[in-house]
């Protein structure tokens, strides 16, 4: 059975359009589409969303079942009432995407950066996760740290727990993917600093060092000595990912 990427590809071909004409009709890059039809990325809803209104069956591409173009608007209109803030998120990321791509070419990747604070200090509450802008990291680096695009965000730091390593206002990198502590408690004389996370703390975001006290309590510790270490039971905290990468301005 064909896949996905060949069935898109065969229903651009049918309407006669390039891979850059059905590409810029959706808000995305040449290199995006071509990721589409060769299976390495999957077209999210707002690029079916474009597609169908081209004339893509996109009940055929997903499916592999041919259907008529009046139900896939239909289903490409419930998604869009169903997913319409995610959908705008979306088509912004498509847009800096396709801006970066022409600016830089596509060895590079952006990273969406969110309108979310991590509390290097007792914790932040946000309430939004919209996406603000993006930063530009080369793809190859992003492959050498086991870094894929869906799962790498950029947030702020806020306060000076984690000083000096991470300042108030720096950014980080975290990879969503990377959600588990080691499992077990680290052996005495190991003297490598722990892992550094973003977490959720009784809903409270912060960014911390952790590691496992014992089993069940989690240890989070920061690198300012003015801040003693904190205990958790596992139940009360989850981890959004780990930092991987932090950009440090100058503001003096």
């Amino acid at each position: 059975m064909s896949t996905i990427g060949e069935r898109l590809r065969e229903e651009r071909q049918r309407l006669g359009l390039s891979q850059t004409a059905l590409a810029a009709t959706a808000s995305v890059g040449k290199h995006s589409q071509i990721n589409y039809e060769s299976d390495r990325n999957a077209p999210d809803a707002n690029y079916l969303t474009a597609a169908a209104k081209q004339g893509v069956d996109i009940y055929y591409v997903l499916t592999g079942r041919r259907t008529n173009l009046g139900a896939t608007y239909d289903l490409m209109a419930r998604i869009d009432r169903q997913h319409g803030p995610a959908l705008e998120m979306a088509r912004k990321a498509a847009e800096m995407e396709a801006a970066i791509e022409a600016s830089f070419g596509p060895q590079y990747i952006p990273i969406p950066v969110y309108d979310a604070f991590l509390a290097a200090g007792n914790g932040h509450l946000n309430d939004t996760d919209a996406v603000t802008g993006s930063l530009a990291f080369r793809k190859d680096w992003l492959n050498d740290m086991g870094l894929s695009r869906d799962s790498a965000v950029i947030a702020t730091a806020s306060g000076d727990s984690m000083e000096p390593t991470i300042h108030n206002g720096d950014m980080l990198l975290i990879d969503l993917d990377r959600t588990s502590v080691p499992a077990r408690a680290r052996e005495a004389g190991d003297t490598r600093p722990s892992g550094i996370y973003a977490v959720l703390d009784d809903g409270a975001a912060r960014v911390k060092r952790v590691e496992l006290a014992a089993p069940g309590t989690f240890a989070l510790l920061s690198d300012n000595p003015a801040f003693p270490v904190e205990f958790r039971p596992s139940e009360s905290m989850s981890i959004i990912g780990r930092v991987v990468w932090w950009g440090h301005t100058n503001r003096d």
